[in-house]
């Protein structure tokens, strides 16, 4: 099995610095409905879990426990959609810093897959306009790879 990006050390994968330090700039719709410091407190809690390598189910906890939901799809959603997006700007930022001018859309091809993503999928994006295409949707898991 491969190594997952998210559950490596900062150390180890350089898009992880770069997706951290996003994911803490990253919660601005938060903001705009539920005021500054509870997004603020979200956005450090996600690049906290996420800097310590954690799965979805515990980052879902990290956004319930900002929240309090009572529906837990809706924290779910929060922290896959947020971590994903923050994943796929680590990822540019590296790509681009390790000299990648061109990424491929490359999206989740099971049976969850949308027409949307369906669409995108295989195309090909110069790097210096491939931010805030992923996540396309919320709970969107594609990816970006690059072109060498």
């Amino acid at each position: 099995m491969l190594p997952q990006p998210h559950k490596q050390s900062a150390e180890d994968f350089l898009s992880s610095r770069a997706a951290i330090a996003w994911l803490k700039t990253r919660i601005g719709w938060a903001a705009e409905q539920i005021g500054e410091e509870t997004a603020a407190l979200l956005a450090h809690s996600l690049a906290e879990g996420y800097a310590a390598g954690e799965g979805i189910t515990k980052l879902t906890e990290r956004v319930q426990s900002v929240f309090n939901f009572s529906e837990t799809y809706r924290a779910e959603r929060i922290a896959r959609t947020e971590t994903m997006q923050a994943s796929a700007q680590g990822t540019i930022i590296g790509y681009a810093d390790a000299g990648v001018s061109r990424v491929e859309f490359y999206a989740a091809l099971d049976e969850r897959l949308c027409e949307e993503c369906l669409g995108l999928h295989g195309q090909e994006f110069p790097i210096t306009e491939s931010g805030g295409v992923i996540t396309v949707h919320p709970n969107c898991r594609c990816v970006w790879l690059p072109i060498l």
